[in-house]
């Protein structure tokens, strides 16, 4: 340090060798955590970017959904009477499963239909 006067002051360390092994110890901690940190920040561009691509792809998800829509014919769906429901629901889940494959079978003739 300099003084006013232009003098230099010194302060005798005891044990410089344990000294400088310290102050070696405290920057390699130093320099591990700002790495630590450069990776961390990295992590929060690249989830970014990937959040910003996921919301490009969500957006043309539902152009594409609103364009199919316009696109397919519109059709009357019968409604459903609730007392005639209580006897589906003891029949079984088997007679459930074939009703729902037709319905799934027809759906998909008449996609392949409109193509």
């Amino acid at each position: 340090m300099k003084e006013e006067g232009g003098e230099f002051s010194y302060i005798r360390i005891r044990d410089n060798l344990e000294f400088r092994r310290n102050i070696l110890g405290y920057l390699k901690g130093v320099i591990q955590l700002l790495q630590r940190h450069e990776q961390i920040k990295s992590i929060r561009e690249e989830k970014i970017e990937r959040v910003m691509q996921l919301k490009g792809v969500l957006l043309e998800l539902s152009k594409l959904n609103m364009q199919l829509r316009l696109e397919m014919p519109k059709v009357s769906v019968p409604s459903r009477k609730a007392g005639g429901s209580s006897k589906v629901i003891g029949a079984g889940k088997a007679n459930q499963l074939e009703m729902l494959e037709e319905e799934l079978g027809d759906i998909e003739s008449k996609l392949k239909g409109l193509v």
